[in-house]
């Protein structure tokens, strides 16, 4: 039954400090990992050793133990995001992200460019159409018409009757 519920509620968490845990990155905008990462660091006050990061993870993701340092984190954060005071564009939330904060670069030059050759290929595809239509065509486009298929075809013998040929006798 859990993991049907898994798969209709991604976010649903049996354990509730593993529920804080996660509800309180969702606030941040960071993995779980990193979040460990940082309530290490605010309870600590400094980096997690490689050998203690593989530790701590893998107790809370296999075994569910969540650290109190983390809990405690955890709640800091839930609750000054209830009472509105929490930044999550922090630098200090961010620290791990490498490419947090750098505006993307030339998005708008590259997209110039796309545009402008989708527009010349397109045009250059019209006019070399348009010269390779023989006979002085008409069209450039389907179905191709030419000028013998728009000629306006007169009448061989004039009709100067008043009435209409079907309406003869």
């Amino acid at each position: 039954m859990s993991f049907l519920r898994t798969l209709l509620q991604p976010d649903y968490e049996e354990d509730p400090e593993r529920a804080l845990v996660g509800n309180a990155s969702n606030i941040l905008q960071v993995g779980e990992f990193q979040f460990l990462q940082l309530a290490y660091f605010e309870f600590y006050d400094q980096e997690m050793p490689e050998h203690i990061t593989n530790r701590v993870f893998r107790n809370y993701m296999v075994n569910s133990a969540v650290p109190e340092w983390a809990r405690q984190f955890a709640q800091k954060v839930v609750d000054a995001d209830a009472a509105g005071e929490i930044d999550i564009n922090h630098d200090f939330f961010h620290r791990y992200d490498q490419d947090f904060g750098t505006p993307p670069t030339s998005g708008v030059k590259k997209f110039v460019i796309a545009t402008s050759l989708i527009v010349g290929l397109l045009g250059g595809g019209l006019v070399v159409s348009h010269y390779a239509v023989r006979d002085g065509g008409a069209s450039i486009l389907p179905p191709y018409f030419d000028d013998r298929n728009l000629e306006i075809k007169k009448p061989q013998n004039k009709n100067n009757s008043s009435v209409l040929p079907w309406q003869r006798d």
